[in-house]
């Protein structure tokens, strides 16, 4: 699938940005272009779950609701096909004005009010029932946009109001058979036959490239290497903007036989208020989130029942706050010795 981060401002994180607003000014600008929402509703898997969930539910009909970082309007729409008594679509992009298009071919302009700004300027003229939100990045935060919708939780839902989706989570698990990385650290092998130039030289330094990064890509399920483990759950309901400056959680793994780990999978979950779910491992349907990957400075051989225990941490880049820095601690059995890596997500990050 195509990768929505590459679509993002060009900025680097290494760059010192003029402010958080500057960035932001050249993040709702991406939003504006018609192929991120192409690949978002390409993701059937994705639209489908909110589909279900906002049919199947019973929270919607006769209920206001906030469509929060509307887009193309599409939850909104499904919102009011299901009964909502009224729906805020706001949408800080240029995109609002398609929504509007969208919102009136399908006959519901007089239920869905599209208002064009960040959720954080706007007024409403009333509080509501509902707040939906497709908000989840790579590592379920990339892009920070949780922060806005703990905004319009606080401000504008009632206090017996309920979220789409109500609660998030973070998985972790060991990784095995890495031929992405051996093949891409084999490539520098190749040069000699392929141009008579010697260029193996540059693998230490491939590798240490591709170990500082996050990787966004398919994970087959057999290179998973042991049962996933959640590392945090957050309860969108109660979660306080203070709990993002961290969000951090332990991991305890039994490997399940054989294998060399080169590295980590992350994925994460959202669950509705009906109890659906909508799931980014490797053992879902794909969709436009696939996995992220961390690979290891070394890589470690394991046995049946190896353990490996560590702490997964996520945070908000220092330079570029809708970025991810991520720390990532481990050790294999009964080593003392513990590792230490921290890698980047950026708009720059591996695929």
């Amino acid at each position: 699938m195509s990768n929505i981060r590459n679509k993002l401002p060009r900025l680097s994180a290494n760059e010192e940005a003029d402010s958080s607003a500057d960035f932001d000014r050249f993040y709702f600008r991406a939003y504006g272009d018609i192929s991120i929402h192409e690949t978002m509703l390409g993701d059937t898997a994705r639209t489908n779950s909110y589909r279900s969930a906002i049919f199947g539910s019973g929270a919607i009909k006769d209920k206001v609701i906030l469509d929060v970082g509307a887009g193309t309007g599409i939850l909104s729409v499904f919102c009011a096909q299901a009964g909502a008594k009224h729906v805020y679509a706001v949408e800080a992009s240029s995109m609002a004005e398609q929504a509007k298009l969208v919102i009136k071919c399908n006959g519901v302009e007089d239920r869905v009010s599209v208002i064009q700004g960040k959720v954080e300027d706007i007024e409403l003229p009333e509080m509501v029932d509902v707040i939906v939100s497709e908000w989840m990045g790579y590592l379920l935060v990339y892009e920070w946009m949780l922060s806005s919708i703990i905004f319009a939780r606080e401000k504008w839902l009632k206090n017996n109001g309920v979220l789409f989706p109500n609660t998030a989570s973070v998985f972790i698990a060991p990784l095995g058979d890495c031929e992405d990385l051996r093949d891409r650290l084999k490539f520098w092998e190749e040069m000699r036959p392929l141009y008579g130039v010697e260029m193996a030289s540059l693998q230490t330094y491939a590798r240490k490239c591709l170990t500082d990064v996050v990787h966004v890509q398919l994970v087959p399920p057999q290179n998973v290497q042991a049962h996933a483990c959640q590392v945090c759950n957050i309860n969108l309901k109660t979660v306080q903007e203070e709990d993002l400056s961290s969000v951090k959680g332990n991991f305890q793994f039994k490997c399940f036989g054989y294998s060399r780990v080169c590295g980590f999978v992350v994925w994460f979950d959202v669950t509705f208020p009906d109890h659906s779910q909508l799931s980014t491992s490797p053992y879902a349907e794909p969709t436009h989130w696939e996995q992220c990957i961390v690979y290891t400075k070394e890589t470690q051989d394991v046995a049946q029942d190896t353990e490996i225990t560590g702490t997964l941490e996520l945070k908000p880049h220092r330079k570029v706050s809708r970025y991810v820095e991520v720390d990532l601690t481990y050790k294999f059995g009964n080593s003392e010795e513990t590792h230490k890596q921290s890698y980047s997500m950026d708009e720059g990050a591996g695929s």
